[in-house]
């Protein structure tokens, strides 16, 4: 049976987790508003549904003109991100 040789690519490019996997992502702002309990699930899918079928707003502006939260809690948000 044949063997196969050494892979040339160098360990840094083999089948370890990348370095995006290692760092932790920003957390979304609906996940933040349903974590912190000033969304519930329901209401960030309804903002979604409004991005996906036309609005080009951004989330918070949305949530905010629903009334689902204030712009004192986009701003704990935008915050909480630094």
């Amino acid at each position: 049976m044949r063997q196969l040789a050494a892979s040339p690519v160098p360990a840094l490019y083999s089948c370890e987790p990348c370095s995006r996997e290692r760092t932790a992502m920003p957390e979304r702002i609906g996940d933040y508003m349903v974590r912190t309990g000033a969304m519930n699930q329901s209401q960030v899918d309804d903002v979604v549904r409004a991005k996906t079928t036309g609005d080009k707003r951004h989330f918070g502006d949305i949530a905010v003109s629903l009334g689902f939260i204030t712009v004192a809690d986009v701003e704990a948000f935008l915050a909480a991100q630094k």
